[in-house]
């Protein structure tokens, strides 16, 4: 299982050209979300954590190996299903078969 903690913009820089993204399937495990300043009961919490613990997403990245890249890519794609700011995350690569 892999951790991604959100710190700042670290963007990956440009690929080499010819380089093909990669497509990774990961489970996310655990997840906490940025509610300080939002006026939610825990109920409300929980849901929003429930609505993604246990959810795969598919990221794209061109290093599968560079964790840092696969983080910040899990991250955003979390942030974007839930529209809340992720603090940490836990996760785990769910490998492709096909």
């Amino acid at each position: 299982m892999t951790m991604a903690v959100l710190q700042g913009n670290t963007a990956p820089a440009n690929p080499p050209a010819g380089t093909m993204a990669r497509t990774l399937t990961l489970q996310v495990t655990e997840v906490l979300f940025d509610f300080d300043d939002a006026d939610f009961s825990t109920e409300e919490q929980q849901l929003v954590v429930d609505s993604v613990v246990g959810n795969m997403f598919e990221v794209e990245v061109f290093d599968e190996n560079n964790l840092d890249e696969i983080a910040d890519a899990i991250v955003e794609e979390v942030t974007d299903y839930s529209q809340w700011c992720v603090v940490s995350l836990n996760y785990r690569h769910i490998l492709n078969t096909y």
